[in-house]
């Protein structure tokens, strides 16, 4: 979560005001949203806003998750966060929606397990789009406690010709991160 430092009244209405600007790209509404609700004394207009942000239909699934997963980190609003959280991780969406919901959830600290087994499923569903699977190798090496697991689905992703060479290089780093951690433990 992003902290101001010492703001004032007069500071903490530029983020407010950028966050109900309409006219500019909701990317921008959402972290100038979540500014607001690191600054303290605005830590519920924040709160308010990334909330609106997180129900918004006509907000992109991305742009939701990521209002959530800030809401989640918040004192007294895990819990809504999560939630949604998890809502957007279920069957029934789209599976590279499922998979950025999954990783924040692991991100946030909550269902790390539940996140992890859906991110194993979609990094191995063959009927996956062959990125989504990737990207889901790649976030499963992000968190603890799966290294086995995904060190052998980062080995198929490098070595898989139907991917980018970008997404291969991002599983290659990923890999060497994950090797580099467990050496050190």
């Amino acid at each position: 979560m992003t902290r101001l430092v010492g703001p004032t009244e007069k500071g903490a209405r530029f983020p407010a005001a950028l966050a109900t600007n309409t006219t500019l790209e909701n990317s921008d509404r959402v972290w100038a949203a979540q500014t607001l609700a690191g600054a303290e004394g605005y830590e519920d207009e924040g709160a308010r806003l990334l909330a609106t942000f997180m129900a918004d239909t006509n907000v992109d699934a991305f742009r939701r998750i990521y209002a959530a997963q800030s809401l989640a980190k918040m004192p007294g609003h895990a819990e809504e966060g999560t939630c949604f959280l998890a809502t957007f991780a279920a069957d029934g969406n789209p599976d590279h929606v499922r998979c950025s919901a999954a990783k924040a959830l692991a991100e946030v600290g909550e269902h790390d397990e539940e996140a992890a087994r859906l991110l194993a499923m979609l990094a191995t569903d063959s009927t996956v789009w062959v990125n989504t699977r990737a990207y889901a190798a790649i976030a499963l090496a992000e968190f603890g406690g799966h290294a086995e697991r995904a060190a052998r689905l980062l080995a198929l992703v490098v070595t898989d010709p139907a991917l980018d060479s970008y997404v291969r290089h991002e599983a290659e780093g990923a890999l060497a991160r994950l090797r580099f951690r467990t050496s050190r433990a």
